[in-house]
């Protein structure tokens, strides 16, 4: 029985030892098929045991860090090779989000990436992206570039536009200041005839201008559309007859029909829907000989709180041949070189119409045929608005002639009645001296007292002399620039701080009247101006408060800077308190003037509407509060729907707002 038990314990023994050495030269086949593995591996691979030592590195790892000797091999403390890479080795390390970027003095770049394992150790891995890094900074400096580029077109841009709008502000001006001159005046009838086509070549050369800059502007992506509430029959009707005489001239029908269910009002771009109709029914008339021109307003559909409108320009006109049809839209193309020197124009106008109608949300569409006329077609979307003003909008006929076309909307009328003159002492910052002469004459004419300057640096000392109601100035002038020296006046001890500071600048861009009103510029005005529009921006200095000067085109539905102004004279906790009471009772406010206007009580609904509009206008609720005060004085166009609406819209903003001003 021993025996047979000892043999068994024999027999178990050589099987143990047996299954030993399987397991052994299986472990080291395993073991010969990794490290075949590892040195086939593309990246290096370099293991870490426990103790902080290299248990395993592969040629690839070596190869790459260019490791000789000891260091190529394992068995050398991790510590040792980290010092080696960043001394001798000449790798410079850059942290990235996966681990580091080692980058090496003769252009070589390797990605390295450590794993920590949780049985302790690490794994690193190192691969070669030197191309792919190369390639990303080719990429980074083409794009670069591409800015680079893009920003010197802009400067190009602007500076082109000061320096052609600089003359034009002289010749237009000086040609109407002439033919506004007294009827004693030392010239004849021929001589205002000659002033009126000087004037009117003026005007026409700096609309091919503002083609050209609007072109520039939608090319570089940066010309940005308005949202705002509108009237689309005044719009379209307001449109139409800026071209009446012009059709009248021709003896042609020009005709507006609108289907029934077109909404009475929209939110968008007027401004920019005015453009297209007036690009298209100008092309229109001018290549019509006899006939008709007709403009047709549809609703195509309604979709998530918009509204889609279809228009149509059809003229009886001589047509566009069909191959030129596919390339019209095309920058700086027309039909045919013929027409080009028989018509005129920049090739520009149905090229910036399609942008933007495309900008817009829609597309633009031209079918014609020779000597029989031509169709073009173009939706837009805009945002739906609810008009209730019962008994107050009427929706006109659907079909207008064009000599009454729809009433002009409320948008061009001021929201109050324009207040009484009174001579103002202008201090005129200008360095180009016949636009110094132009503006000074202007001012005069209109019955202000004048003194002018030639640079910003000029104009800093003249208000600390003498005491100027108004300072009209020049944004780029030697020596110092107007936005340096208003930042310069606004930092004065005296009063002097708060004078009313007028940009007055030739660079039409929009970036330029962001410049001003950051540099602390009241207000704004573009160059060639005429004596009515310097009028108006003077006037809207001394208005009673800032929200009854907002302009009817206002689309900023909040704007911060009004509030930042608070806290910095209020300081934050008092601003934040107000918004907050704002934020809570806006609402209620609005469910009393519901109740206001069901009964029918006007003068409490004026009251409750101005209050209300001059409050949200403290806070930057631009738009409602241009709302609130066409209430308040009953505009045609303007509703307690319409002010709820922008309300809701500017409190979502005002939401958001934080304080940029800590105490």
């Amino acid at each position: 029985m021993e025996s047979l038990l000892a043999f068994a314990v024999v027999v178990l023994i050589g099987l143990a030892g047996l299954l030993l050495l399987r397991t052994r030269a299986s472990v080291r086949r395993s073991q010969t098929r990794l490290r075949a593995a590892l040195e086939h591996m593309s990246q290096g691979i370099v293991m870490v045991d426990l103790d902080g030592r290299v248990a395993v590195m592969n040629h690839q790892a070596a190869n790459l860090l260019g490791l000789r000797g000891p260091l190529a091999r394992a068995g050398q403390p991790i510590d040792d090779l980290d010092r080696w890479i960043a001394g001798e080795g000449g790798f410079a390390a850059k942290p990235t989000p996966a681990g580091a970027e080692l980058r090496r003095g003769d252009g070589r770049v390797l990605e390295h990436v450590t794993t920590i394992l949780a049985t302790g150790g690490e794994v690193r891995t190192y691969a070669d992206i030197t191309e792919r890094s190369e390639f990303a900074e080719n990429l980074a400096r083409a794009r670069d570039a591409a800015e680079a580029a893009l920003r010197a077109r802009a400067d190009f841009l602007a500076v082109m536009s000061h320096e052609i709008r600089t003359p034009m502000n002289g010749i237009i001006g000086m040609a109407g200041l002439l033919l506004d001159a007294p009827a004693d005046a030392p010239f004849g009838t021929t001589e205002r005839h000659y002033l009126q086509v000087i004037l009117d070549s003026g005007e026409h050369l700096l609309n091919l201008i503002n083609d050209i800059l609007d072109f520039s502007r939608l090319d570089a992506g940066r010309l940005e559309l308005e949202e705002t509430a509108f009237d689309i029959r005044s719009v379209v009707g307001a449109a139409i007859s800026l071209l009446e005489t012009e059709a009248a001239t021709k003896r042609l029908d020009l005709v507006v029909g609108f289907a029934d269910d077109v909404p009475l009002r929209a939110g968008g771009d007027p401004g920019r829907l005015r453009q297209v109709l007036l690009n298209l029914v100008g092309n229109a008339i001018k290549f019509t000989k006899t006939g008709s021109v007709r403009v047709d307003v549809a609703l195509l559909g309604r979709e998530a709180g918009q509204v889609r409108l279809g228009f149509k320009v059809t003229d009886t006109g001589i047509g566009i041949l069909p191959e030129v049809v596919d390339r019209l839209f095309d920058a700086f193309t027309q039909a045919d070189s013929s027409i080009s020197r028989r018509f005129g124009g920049s090739g520009l106008g149905l090229t910036i119409s399609r942008q933007l109608i495309e900008r817009m949300g829609g597309q633009i569409s031209v079918a014609s045929h020779m000597g029989e006329g031509s169709v073009f077609a173009f939706d837009i979307l805009l945002r739906a608005r609810r008009a209730t003003d019962a008994g107050r909008n009427v929706r006109p006929t659907s079909e207008t002639a064009a000599t009454t076309p729809a009433p002009v909307a409320a948008t061009t009328i001021a929201a109050t009645a324009p207040p009484a003159f009174r001579a103002r002492r202008v201090l005129v910052a200008e360095d180009n001296p016949t636009n110094r002469l132009v503006v000074t004459r202007m001012l005069e004419r209109i019955g202000h007292s004048v003194a002018a300057v030639t640079n910003g640096r000029e104009a800093l000392e003249a208000v600390q002399l003498t005491r100027y109601d108004v300072v009209l100035m020049d944004v780029m002038m030697p020596e110092m620039d107007g936005l340096t020296a208003t930042g310069l006046i606004r930092a004065l001890p005296g009063p002097e701080a708060s004078l009313p500071i007028i940009g007055l600048t030739a660079n039409a861009m929009r970036s330029e009247e962001t410049a001003c009103r950051s540099a602390g510029m009241s207000g704004f005005a573009t160059k060639p101006i005429t004596i009515g529009r310097l009028a108006e921006v003077i006037e809207q200095a001394f208005g009673p408060t800032w929200p009854d000067r907002l302009r009817r085109g206002e689309s900023r539905v909040f704007d911060a800077a009004c509030i930042d102004a608070l806290v910095a004279s209020a300081g934050r906790v008092a601003t934040q308190a107000r918004v907050a009471r704002f934020i809570a009772d806006h609402q209620g406010r609005i469910d009393s003037l519901r109740l206001v206007e069901d009964a029918s009580d006007h003068a409490a609904l004026a009251a409750g509407a101005r209050a209300l509009a001059m409050e949200a206008g403290a806070l930057g609720l631009m738009r409602a509060a241009r709302a609130g005060l066409d209430l308040a004085v009953a505009e045609p166009s303007a509703s307690l729907d319409t002010l709820a609406v922008e309300l809701s819209m500017g409190v979502d903003d005002l939401r958001d707002w934080r304080s940029p001003v800590a105490e």
